[in-house]
């Protein structure tokens, strides 16, 4: 399936409208959604090596830098997601998230 995102370099910023969703201009616009109850996911990524096949989970270091309330998802915001990784993001959005709470999703 293609969807039109970047799949190889996807550390970059947007460089284009999104077909999908909005793009966050400012910090304020972020502070504003977030006071407001979005739900703020971090997709940064992390070792593979760290996964645990017996809690379908990742094992997460003790400290990640990132957006304060912000949950941490590891390595659900590649382009292509494998049978595991859209499990564990399927799994932790069924536990947080909303139809009518937004969703910031960032890395």
């Amino acid at each position: 399936m293609s969807t039109g995102y970047r799949i190889a370099d996807y550390r970059y910023p947007i460089d284009r409208r999104l077909t999908v969703g909005e793009t966050i201009a400012s910090e304020s616009e972020l502070l504003a959604l977030s006071t407001d109850g979005a739900l703020l996911i971090d997709v940064a990524p992390i070792a593979e090596y760290l996964w645990i096949q017996d809690l379908n989970a990742w094992q997460l270091p003790d400290q990640h830098l990132s957006l304060a309330g912000a949950i941490w998802l590891p390595n659900v915001g590649k382009g292509v997601l494998d049978n595991k990784t859209f499990n564990y993001l399927k799994t932790a959005l069924k536990k947080r998230a909303t139809k009518s709470r937004p969703i910031v999703v960032f890395c």
